[in-house]
């Protein structure tokens, strides 16, 4: 999956993109505004049944923590088991619909730090599992905090 293309930034990320740079930097901006909806949805309206789907995406994140493409993608994956969670048809549609263009132009990610990719990996795995504890919680004002410390772009 070596991508020898335009090349664009997800935090720490760097995704080899076939196709127009700009559709793949707009779904993720995209995605981006509509992630914070998103999780408090998942907050709100969860089941036991969903929360538990959310633990086994979790760890299926932390089982890829040694190839940075199979992580991020795990992450993906996380991230839309979060949004099949919301009520709201039109917002998991199109949040969705961000994640699938996101998929399909991304052709391979890997990190933009050499030596520091694994910590990477690992913090953001530790951001995520706080997101997922943060759901399960209920707890509106810690999702937020979650929510705002997810988006960071430093560890």
């Amino acid at each position: 999956m070596a991508g020898t293309g335009p090349v664009v930034r997800l935090r720490h990320t760097l995704l080899s993109v076939h196709g127009e740079t700009a559709t793949l930097a707009d779904a993720i901006t995209i995605r981006e505004a509509l992630e914070p909806l998103i999780v408090a949805d998942a907050t709100r309206t969860r089941t036991a049944a969903q929360l538990r789907s959310l633990r086994r995406s979790l760890a299926t994140v932390s089982s890829a923590m040694d190839d940075h493409d199979s992580f991020i993608r795990a992450i993906w994956g996380l991230h839309q088991e979060i949004a099949l969670i919301t009520p709201n048809e039109m917002l998991r549609a199109m949040y969705l619909a961000m994640m699938q263009v996101i998929d399909e132009h991304a052709d391979s990610a890997r990190s933009d730090r050499d030596e520091g990719s694994v910590e990477y990996r690992l913090h953001r795995y530790e951001i995520h599992a706080e997101l997922v504890q943060a759901i399960e919680s209920g707890d509106g004002a810690r999702v937020a905090s979650v929510v705002h410390h997810h988006r960071g772009d430093t560890p």
